[in-house]
């Protein structure tokens, strides 16, 4: 799109004898500054938009709707990449869930379905803590729900006990600085 849109700003410039520029960091702001200008433009030469069939549109109004349907999609995009977040997929009926593999999948189709990866902390088989988040890898979440938990119980657990899904150096790392004792299985133990 950004090709096109460098084409239409091109074909504005040598029309109108402007000098607009389209970057890719700013094409959102030089897309509305052009529609700006095309919009001076034509309250200057008093031209009347047309619609509806057999109707005629001029240059200037063609360069408008282009562009004005370049920033429609862009802002779109804009909206889109903004959902993403540190993540590679979303849902559209829900943007905060993310893609990911269920273990119910009894088809084994390995179908991706939206989800949460929900985080449970306990402690003499009660429940102390839960959380909630959107990447669906373990090892990523457990510095995470370290802190909220400690922020909601005013105080850090000395023992972490996890599975190999939460082995990572980050982890252990984390858990050292903090003085925390990590029981967390190897992912290459047998």
């Amino acid at each position: 799109m950004f090709e096109k849109v460098q084409a239409c700003i091109e074909e504005m410039n040598l029309t109108y004898m402007s000098n607009l520029k389209v970057a890719k960091e700013t094409v959102l702001d030089d897309l509305n500054a052009a529609i700006t200008y095309l919009e001076e433009k034509r309250q200057q030469e008093k031209i009347e938009f047309v619609y509806g069939i057999g109707k005629r549109k001029s240059k200037l109004q063609k360069l408008t709707e282009q562009l004005q349907e370049f920033s429609n999609r862009q802002e779109k995009y804009h909206k889109h990449n903004q959902l993403f977040e540190k993540r590679n997929s979303y849902s559209k009926t829900d943007a905060d869930a993310t893609f990911m593999h269920m273990k119910d999948d009894h088809m084994r189709n390995a179908k991706l379905k939206p989800a949460y990866n929900v985080q449970i902390g306990v402690e003499s088989e009660y429940v102390t803590g839960i959380g909630i988040f959107q990447d669906r890898n373990d090892k990523n979440t457990l510095i995470l729900f370290l802190k909220e938990m400690e922020v909601k119980l005013k105080t850090p657990y000395r023992n972490i006990i996890a599975d190999s899904g939460y082995e990572s150096e980050e982890n252990y790392r984390y858990l050292e600085t903090k003085g925390q004792t990590s029981f967390i299985k190897p992912q290459t133990y047998e």
